[in-house]
């Protein structure tokens, strides 16, 4: 992956949880090992777009700045979230059609 992309996957995350994040999380959404994450948080310390306050990292106005400026500044990690739990309730007697459900073949199957 890029690392200007990462970078800004990590500063759009800290911008939407703020001091409720998880570092596990943010390893899991992105898909890279917490050494490769340190090392990306410690280069956005560095470079101030992230800080500590009060023993929390933090997006700084450096940081807020930097990521308004991308076209990163709207993202969203739950966005697909919002889609799935639609308030609209589904009749027991509709149909429900999975979309992509697996792209893999079934294990047993002879196709």
């Amino acid at each position: 992956m890029n690392d200007n992309y990462i970078e800004l996957l990590i500063l759009a995350y800290f911008k939407q949880y703020n001091s409720r994040y998880d570092l596990t999380n943010l390893k899991d959404e992105i898909g890279i090992s917490f050494k490769l994450l340190d090392e990306y948080i410690d280069k956005l310390i560095i470079e101030k777009k992230l800080e500590y306050k009060h023993y929390l990292l933090s997006l700084t106005v450096t940081g807020r700045v930097y990521l308004a400026n991308s076209k990163m500044e709207n993202y969203s990690f739950n966005a697909d979230v919002e889609k799935m739990h639609s308030k609209e309730k589904l009749s027991l007697d509709t149909i429900y059609c999975i979309d992509e459900f697996s792209k893999q073949k079934w294990r047993g199957s002879k196709r």
